[in-house]
């Protein structure tokens, strides 16, 4: 045992949970229409709100969404989070994602369809301006990379696994390498309801 305390304050939480993959979803996502995206490095559906096709896999999401809004963060009741719109992304061999965030939501997330092997990782990256220790103008070298010094954070995806970020975390997607197609779903939330109090309150309907 360590002789010392660490504080980790102001972590990034990411939640991971599973969902089971139903056969008619992925039946149903392989026949929706796709369109290139604008990047020409993956498939997007032309549906932006394609989960409200996907009623019982919405569900399932939402109650994902509440788990680390409300029993994780202990969010105030007083707010509730939204789904604002969803996607499926398709990636064919040799497809990948940038380095993006995604704009005008609060939380955002993935949920995997089909993932075959070597389809590519999700990666995390820490913003420059995000200084949990030294600052980008010393490029720190370590011994043993961790959570607390890595400038990039892998997942391995998995078919039913579910990941819920922060709408700012940057991240991408690695080549899909495999010869088959990759699916997943992106969504984001946003938030309604009332903020504050007295002169403060922010009213969010």
């Amino acid at each position: 045992m360590p002789e010392f305390k660490v504080h980790e304050l102001w972590p990034t939480a990411v939640y991971e949970n599973n969902i089971d993959v139903k056969h008619e979803w992925l039946e149903k996502v392989k026949n929706f229409d796709y369109e290139l995206m604008h990047t020409k490095n993956g498939l997007i559906s032309v549906n932006r709100y394609i989960l409200d096709e996907i009623s019982d896999l919405k569900k399932e999401i939402l109650n994902h969404c509440k788990k680390f809004t409300r029993l994780y963060m202990h969010t105030t009741d007083k707010v509730d989070f939204y789904l604002q719109n969803s996607w499926i992304v398709k990636h064919n061999k040799n497809h990948w994602g940038q380095i993006h965030h995604h704009a005008n939501s609060l939380l955002s997330g993935v949920y995997y369809l089909k993932t075959p092997p070597n389809s590519g990782n999700i990666n995390f990256h820490k913003n420059c301006l995000h200084m949990n220790m030294f600052p980008p103008s010393i490029r720190m070298e370590y011994d043993l990379i961790n959570y607390y010094n890595v400038d990039q954070y892998s997942l391995r995806p998995k078919a039913g696994k579910i990941l819920i970020f922060p709408a700012h975390l940057e991240h991408s997607i690695d080549i899909n390498k495999s010869d088959n197609d990759r699916y997943s779903c992106a969504f984001n939330f946003y938030l309604k309801g009332r903020l504050g109090k007295q002169e403060y309150i922010l009213e969010i309907k």
